[in-house]
């Protein structure tokens, strides 16, 4: 698995503010990229991890949907 490196690596308990990061895992002989948010809420932590199989095959990047992690997060109390 490679990661892009991130630009500050901050304990999730100390910190309100998001984690993200995106990787690339190769699976027979493809790239598989996923991309990952972290964050936490209260005394809640919430993690979404995202793959995009057309990605795999073509090769291109993809679009994390912020609005679907923003509608749950909503949710949360």
């Amino acid at each position: 698995m490679v990661a892009e490196p991130m630009a500050v690596v901050v304990p999730l308990w100390r910190s309100r503010a998001p984690v993200a990061f995106s990787a690339v895992t190769p699976v027979d002989g493809v790239s598989a990229p996923w991309k990952v948010v972290v964050f936490r809420k209260g005394a809640t932590l919430a993690h979404f991890v995202v793959s995009n199989a057309g990605s795999m095959v073509s090769g291109k990047d993809f679009t994390f949907p912020a609005d679907l992690v923003t509608a749950q997060a909503g949710k949360l109390a």
